[in-house]
């Protein structure tokens, strides 16, 4: 069997399909990035005792970019705060 016949193989298993256009996909991955770096990002707020709505800031164009930053690097809050115990330990 040569390397043509097994490509040949795999084309008729797996239908090659067209890339979705970058306009129609970016709208999309957008959103779906967006509201999973804020479900991870609400979580951190609480972290250090704030709102998790404070995680709409990263919504702000150049403040919200220094804010995930520093979303990073801020350590939380030692103990129990207002929205539960320390999950660090």
């Amino acid at each position: 069997m040569g390397a043509a016949h097994v490509e040949a193989g795999i084309r008729r298993l797996v239908p090659f399909q067209r890339p979705a256009q970058s306009e129609e996909a970016t709208p999309v991955s957008t959103l779906v990035l967006g509201v999973s770096s804020w479900e991870v990002a609400a979580p951190r707020c609480r972290d250090f005792g704030w709102t998790g709505w404070a995680a709409l800031i990263t919504i702000v164009p150049y403040l919200g970019w220094a804010f995930a930053l520093a979303l990073y690097f801020i350590p939380g809050t030692l103990g129990y705060n207002r929205y539960g115990p320390d999950v660090a330990g």
